[in-house]
């Protein structure tokens, strides 16, 4: 996802010859929902009528159905934490985008400071995860669990430090 923004119905349909126009507010249920794309594919609009349901309230269901334990499942502040990090961090290219892939930039102060680890969703989605060699004095310690290791390998978009040689790949676990 490129881009989002909320557009006002009195904004997009104004001239009457237009290709489409959405339903009235009135004659939609709950829940309903259309979507227009344009042919090119490079642009969607999307109306739907507040269901009233809360995205966070269907997390803990969901949690709860799957017997996860309380203290794994996510508070407010951090699920929208979760889904606001997963949105911002873009979704797969499509076919022929040749864009270069934003890697995070190296550390330059001298006091390391480790990063906070990313969400679970950023951290599996298994899009743009590259290692780079840092060229640093002092390796610094792997963030994989249980690992005490110490590396120079980051992940360009974790922005964390993973072990990676050919008999152990925390870079690998960690992501998977």
């Amino acid at each position: 996802m490129d881009g989002t923004g909320t557009l006002m119905m009195n904004r997009f349909n104004t001239k009457k010859n237009s290709k489409y126009e959405f339903k009235k507010d009135a004659a939609m249920k709950r829940g309903e929902y259309e979507e227009i794309v344009s042919a090119d594919e490079k642009i969607c609009i999307l109306k739907w009528k507040d269901n009233k349901v809360n995205s966070w309230m269907e997390y803990r269901q969901d949690c709860r159905a799957n017997k996860m334990k309380t203290k794994d499942i996510l508070d407010l502040l951090a699920f929208r934490l979760s889904v606001s990090e997963y949105l911002l961090a873009g979704s797969p290219r499509a076919a022929g985008d040749n864009r270069e892939p934003e890697f995070a930039e190296m550390p330059s102060s001298s006091r390391y400071r480790p990063k906070p680890l990313p969400s679970v969703d950023k951290q599996r989605d298994g899009y743009n995860h590259w290692p780079v060699m840092d060229t640093l004095k002092e390796p610094r310690v792997c963030r994989a669990i249980k690992c005490t290791s110490r590396t120079r390998c980051r992940c360009s978009k974790c922005d964390v430090y993973l072990f990676l040689t050919k008999d152990r790949n925390c870079f690998y676990d960690f992501h998977n």
